[in-house]
C-alpha cells in the first residue's frame, strides 16, 4: 500500500504550516512606524485621524500599555511586527493633540447612529 492520496496533496492547497513567536514589548520610541503602520491598516482605517501623533501618544508612554510583536522562523529581527497594541490612554491628559477628540467624536456618531430612540 503506498501513501494516501492526502499525504500527497500536503502543501499543495495553501495550507502549509509555520512557526510565528509572539512576544511582548514595553513600547518605547523606536516602535513608531511599526505602530503607525499597523493603526493606518486597523480596524481605525475608516476615521479622519491624526495616526502619527495617536502612534507618538502610544510609543511615547513605555511605563503603559503593551505591544504585541512577532517573528517568523528563527529571525530575532529588531524590527519584528508589530500585531497588536493593548493600552489605557487618558484623553485629557492629550488635549494638546487632535486624535481625542476625532476618536470621542467618532464614537459619539456611531452611538447616535444604533441607538434605540
Amino acid at each position: 500500500a503506498g501513501p494516501s492520496d492526502d499525504d500527497e496533496d500536503d502543501g499543495e492547497d495553501g495550507n502549509d504550516d509555520f512557526d510565528v513567536d509572539f512576544e511582548f514589548f514595553d513600547p518605547n520610541d523606536d516602535d513608531f512606524h511599526s505602530v503607525n503602520d499597523m493603526l493606518k491598516t486597523g480596524a481605525l482605517d475608516f476615521l479622519e485621524l491624526n495616526y502619527s501623533q495617536l502612534s507618538d501618544s502610544l510609543v511615547g508612554l513605555g511605563n503603559i500599555g503593551t505591544l504585541i510583536k512577532s517573528s517568523v522562523g528563527d529571525a530575532q529581527d529588531k524590527d519584528d511586527t508589530v500585531c497588536a497594541v493593548l493600552t489605557a490612554l487618558n484623553l485629557k491628559q492629550f488635549t494638546h493633540t487632535s486624535w481625542p477628540k476625532a476618536i470621542v467624536d467618532c464614537v459619539l456618531d456611531k452611538a447616535k447612529v444604533h441607538a434605540e430612540a
